[in-house]
């Protein structure tokens, strides 16, 4: 599965293609990083058998924990922008 975080700090999953918006199941509005349950996406390491017995392979999985769920994906792309400047600027005045 692919997924993303937008700019606007959107919830957004690939679905035939198209990357669609993810609506939220307790209010009227969409699922992002606004909510104090949205959690951060975080990388997992996942080990297992490769063609052969003797081989290996590791992948490398995105986590996001959500307020009913926890979302697995096979790439996820963050593009929100930190708003440290912003921050800086309110509180230097």
């Amino acid at each position: 599965m692919k997924g993303k975080i937008d700019k606007e700090g959107l919830l957004l999953i690939e679905r035939v293609g198209i990357y669609e918006k993810q609506g939220c199941p307790y209010k009227r509005s969409w699922c992002g990083d606004m909510c104090p349950l949205f959690g951060e996406p975080f990388t997992m390491i996942i080990c297992g058998c490769g063609p052969s017995v003797d081989e290996i392979v590791e992948k490398q999985r995105w986590r996001l924990e959500l307020c009913k769920k926890t979302l697995a994906f096979d790439e996820f792309e963050d593009e929100r922008v930190f708003r440290t400047q912003f921050v800086e600027r309110k509180l230097n005045g």
